[in-house]
């Protein structure tokens, strides 16, 4: 009995002696092929004899298949470090949201110190295979359009995020990180300090972090001035379709062009605002084609003799207010005519934009804004093929013709040249 005990003993002692020599894995660490972003190399360290650490490739795990090639062979167990962390980006999503609901109760000074540190989680996240692009389209997933909802503008933040950050590496400029930092006062330094230099200071800051207070501007511009609809233009065309800018708009088709022409005009100069007036130009240059009429005079003046048979309810709204009159709408309709004409004269062989195509661009030109590689069809903002100049300087011009007074209108049109139909 004492010998099977002996023999036992010597077992257990050589197997734990053994035991000690074998490699210990300490941890798994995973490194990317410069080949691309498909192309992992998994790695193990373990403890060599000399107690240094040493890489061990990990050898992929493969199904049982009959194939010799292991190209041929799909592996079982795949390692994908490259997805993003979503818990992250709900994290910086909220903090955007957050920034812009708060903004208007902040000081400036309180404002660069929250902007300092979305600065610095953006560039936290990008460790996390988390960039500006990929947080657009989440937010822009996040948005649902409603007014209430800072998403929509949080879209447009991270490309301003992004144009702040790709400007600092070409200029070397720093993130002023001491904007995030409160300087402590008492009485005894107040007292002491010679002469205030917040002046100076302010302008030494400006000057030291241009692409900063370059940011600080856009975001004010984007936040005070321009209307939701632009920056959902401009969002869904960086994150949405393209191709949405140009759908949903008539090619200027009528069946019968001065009643058309007239309803839609009369809409557009006495209701509905410019909603129109793509259609309105679409349908002029149309009549060009068709020969209809050779200029906007031969438009104006088929307006001017059309009788019309309004609607009861543009009855009911002329007889309590004259500036629903057909005389009236006529008068504006052949002034909307002189626009057009010269519109078309300026713009020559370009393209009219879409009303929302044209908004979409205005946030990029105001911005100053590159465009991502992403984005297939950059022609949709091109000033030499699109005519967004002149269609801008159409629709200043149509909105003060809106709003004109009769007497302004009269004077305008001239009394001799138009004649009232009695």
């Amino acid at each position: 009995m004492k010998k099977r005990y002996l023999s036992l003993l010597l077992t257990f002692t050589v197997m734990t002696v053994s035991a000690m020599h074998e490699p210990k894995l300490n941890s798994l660490t995973l490194s990317i092929s410069p080949f691309g972003p498909h192309y992992y190399q998994p790695y193990l360290f373990q403890t060599n004899q000399h107690n240094m650490l040493t890489e061990v490739p990990l050898v992929p795990i493969y199904r049982h298949s009959n194939a010799n090639n292991l190209q041929e062979q799909k592996p079982f167990l795949t390692i994908n470090s490259l997805r993003p962390n979503t818990k992250l980006m709900q994290q910086l999503y909220d903090n955007v949201c957050k920034f812009i609901q708060k903004r208007q109760n902040n000081t400036q000074i309180k404002e660069n110190r929250k902007l300092v540190r979305l600065i610095q989680a953006m560039n936290y996240a990008k460790k996390e295979n988390i960039h500006e692009e990929l947080m657009g389209q989440f937010a822009y997933n996040k948005s649902n359009w409603d007014s209430l909802n800072p998403g929509v503008q949080a879209t447009l933040l991270f490309t301003l995020l992004k144009k702040y950050n790709v400007s600092i590496l070409n200029t070397n400029e720093m993130i002023p990180l001491h904007f995030d930092t409160k300087e402590k006062t008492n009485l005894t330094k107040i007292i002491n300090t010679a002469h205030y230099s917040n002046t100076k200071q302010l302008s030494h800051n400006i000057d030291e972090y241009q692409a900063f207070f370059q940011l600080t501007y856009d975001i004010r511009h984007t936040l005070e001035q321009l209307r939701l609809g632009q920056i959902r233009q401009f969002a869904t065309y960086l994150y949405g379709a393209q191709t949405k800018l140009l759908e949903d708009y008539s090619q200027g088709s009528y069946s019968n062009l001065e009643n058309e022409f007239y309803t839609n005009a009369y809409h557009m100069l006495l209701t509905t605002g410019t909603h129109h007036l793509y259609h309105l130009i679409q349908m002029i240059e149309q009549a060009k084609k068709l020969n209809a009429i050779n200029n906007e005079s031969d438009l104006s003046k088929k307006i001017n003799g059309l009788i019309i048979n309004e609607s009861i309810i543009t009855q009911l709204m002329s007889i309590f207010d004259s500036y629903y009159e057909m005389d009236n709408a006529k008068k504006r309709i052949t002034l909307f005519c002189k626009l057009a004409e010269k519109y078309n004269t300026a713009r020559g062989t370009k393209t009219t934009p879409t009303v929302n195509q044209y908004q979409a661009y205005e946030v990029k030109k105001t911005l100053n804004i590159t465009l991502p590689d992403s984005c297939y069809d950059k022609d949709l903002f091109d000033d030499n093929i699109y005519a967004f100049d002149e269609f801008k300087q159409l629709l200043k011009d149509t909105a003060i013709l809106i709003h004109a007074s009769e007497e302004e209108i009269n004077q305008s049109i001239g009394q001799k040249q138009y004649q009232k139909k009695t």
